[in-house]
């Protein structure tokens, strides 16, 4: 019995020090446990790629604040971008006028490469126009330029009378030529200088100040309207189409340029310059400049002359706004032509 009793007593001390050991090592957490983790893991993960998404998002979407200016940018790009051949037309002008029925007058306008002064041009457009039977330009006994002034000299003996009708005609010459030369004023003197020349009945003491009537484009006049048979052009203020703005403002380039590919008399004898299959895309004016864009229908090839008629119209209405050249872009060819309208001395 004692044997048994001692058994019992051992195999008691042995449970109580295993349960002892156990109580000691670290407790494995429990599958839910774990599952909890888990997913605080990658709920947090989650959250960081948002964050990340966020970031990226608001990286790419930070140069939309200046998307303005890069458009900008790129529009002032485009010429450069866009491969134009270009060309700048050789020689200065001539431009004289003409009266259509003895009435309205005509521009005839032409390029020459002949080696002339401003000077030079100015007194051969003058008496390409003269209207008087004495031939007045003609008869100067000197013709000078200096800058915007022009000086006509006479011999007070020769016969300087003109009919009224003729006076009125050599000043609309003066002021029509002179101010498409730049100049200001013009003065009258006898054969040694002096002033108090009597002229056309007038006794001239004073410069006589350039006084050009505002006109806003031109149209074509054909050839059998002239004695010359040449292409005129006509301007809009002399057919009496508008060239005020419904606010009584004179018309800019632009709008300008617009109004002159219509023709409101569809019985006049003059038609628009800007012919059939040619799109203005743009006029404008900066720095002296004018700029006129445009394009041409596919297949579309305008005559010659047509093409020569679309250039001198323009030439003539940038004229008006006085800048000192004018740009042709085409830009179904990409083709920029420069026409320089100041002559140099």
């Amino acid at each position: 019995m004692k044997n048994v009793g001692l058994m019992v007593a051992l195999s008691l001390f042995s449970l109580t020090l295993l349960a002892c050991n156990n109580t000691n090592e670290p407790t494995a957490p429990s599958e839910s446990t774990q599952n909890e983790n888990n997913d605080e893991v990658e709920i947090a993960e989650e959250e960081d790629e948002v964050t990340n998404d966020q970031n990226e998002q608001n990286i790419e979407e930070e140069p939309s604040s200046n998307s303005d200016a890069v458009n900008t940018d790129n529009e002032e790009d485009q010429d450069e971008q866009t491969d134009y051949s270009e060309e700048k037309v050789s020689g200065d002008y001539l431009i004289y006028i003409e009266r259509l029925d003895g009435i309205d007058i005509m521009y005839h306008f032409t390029r020459t490469t002949d080696d002339m002064t401003r000077e030079q041009l100015l007194h051969q457009s003058f008496i390409e126009s003269d209207p008087s039977q004495n031939e007045l330009f003609s008869a100067v006994t000197d013709f000078e330029v200096k800058g915007n002034v022009a000086n006509l000299y006479y011999n007070e003996d020769d016969t300087l009378s003109t009919a009224s009708t003729e006076s009125s005609q050599f000043w609309d010459v003066v002021d029509e030529i002179g101010f498409r030369y730049d100049i200001d004023e013009v003065n009258l003197f006898n054969q040694d200088g002096e002033r108090g020349l009597i002229f056309a009945e007038n006794d001239w003491e004073e410069p006589i100040n350039i006084e050009q009537e505002p006109n806003r484009g031109y149209y074509v006049m054909s050839p059998e309207k002239t004695e010359r048979g040449e292409n005129t052009y006509i301007g809009v203020v002399t057919v009496e189409e508008e060239i005020y703005t419904a606010e009584g403002e004179l018309m800019d380039f632009s709008e300008t340029v617009e109004a002159m590919a219509t023709v409101e008399n569809d019985e006049a004898s003059y038609y628009s310059g800007i012919y059939e299959g040619l799109e203005i895309e743009e006029a404008t004016i900066e720095s002296d400049q004018a700029t006129v864009r445009y394009t041409t229908k596919d297949g579309i090839e305008a005559p010659e002359q047509e093409r020569k008629d679309f250039e001198q119209v323009l030439q003539l209405a940038a004229m008006d706004f006085q800048v000192d050249e004018l740009k042709i872009v085409n830009e179904t060819e990409s083709i920029i032509s420069t026409f320089p309208l100041v002559i140099k001395d």
